[in-house]
């Protein structure tokens, strides 16, 4: 039984983790459509620059 209740931590933190990281994205993208520069929002949301300026090619799409 201690497997599964290991188990079941761990794909509660791995969701949690994922969770953050959408947040993250969505975020970045708001503050991508409000004129934020890339720079200033890869420290707000703690991202690196390429994956900002992906997301940023990805929208202007």
């Amino acid at each position: 039984m201690h497997n599964k209740e290991e188990g079941l931590e761990q794909g509660l933190k791995q969701g949690l983790q994922q969770g953050k990281l959408e947040e993250k994205f969505r975020t970045a993208t708001n503050l991508l459509k409000m004129g934020f520069d890339i720079e200033t929002i890869s420290k707000a949301v703690e991202l690196s620059r390429e994956k900002i300026q992906k997301l940023s090619e990805k929208n202007e799409r």
